[in-house]
């Protein structure tokens, strides 16, 4: 959790340095969210903000996503599409795609959905 606090005070300094207007960010979208640490960590940079977690592995939702507090969770893929599409999951956390490859050994049906009806 350390480490996620110094990531999220370097990202914010980057961002002061761009001059970015730090009220002016009200969402934030952590996809991919495995645990949903940095959607946590930022809601603290950012507690002004909607924050949304969202990650394709059903056991990451149903595991880490789906009790935090103050922030929108969804188990889904994000795609330029709204359907159903074969996800092929990694043994190495994070690796996960809908594309197949020689580290991909389990295939899974998963809905995809546009960011812009989660965000919506």
């Amino acid at each position: 959790m350390k480490f996620q606090r110094l990531i999220m005070r370097e990202f914010v300094e980057v961002l002061v340095d761009f001059r970015i207007n730090l009220e002016e960010i009200n969402v934030i979208a952590e996809i991919g969210a495995q645990d949903g640490l940095d959607s946590i960590e930022l809601l603290k940079c950012f507690p002004h903000a909607y924050s949304y977690s969202i990650d394709g592995l059903k056991e990451n939702y149903d595991r880490y996503l789906k009790n935090l507090e103050n922030i929108h969770c969804f188990h889904a893929v994000i795609s330029d599409f709204d359907g159903d599409i074969d996800f092929f999951e990694n043994h190495t956390q994070g690796l996960h795609s809908i594309y197949p490859s020689n580290w991909s050994p389990v295939k899974k049906n998963i809905h995809l959905i546009v960011i812009g009806l989660i965000l919506s």
